[in-house]
């Protein structure tokens, strides 16, 4: 973040910058979202299951 305020960049010219640095484009990072989100709550789910006292039956 230091090189925004640093810069007079825009935050799209700065998008850019990374993107182009790292080789990724939206394309590439939405399925790797999806995949994340996914993830996190399956473990989300995982946690509440398991930590349910165990007499509990909500769902």
């Amino acid at each position: 973040m230091r090189r925004i305020r640093e810069f007079p960049v825009t935050l799209p010219d700065y998008d850019r910058r990374v993107n182009g640095i790292f080789g990724l484009t939206a394309g590439t990072l939405a399925p790797c979202i999806q995949a994340l989100r996914k993830l996190c709550g399956e473990a989300e789910e995982l946690v509440d299951r398991e930590m349910r006292p165990a007499g509990d039956k909500n769902p």
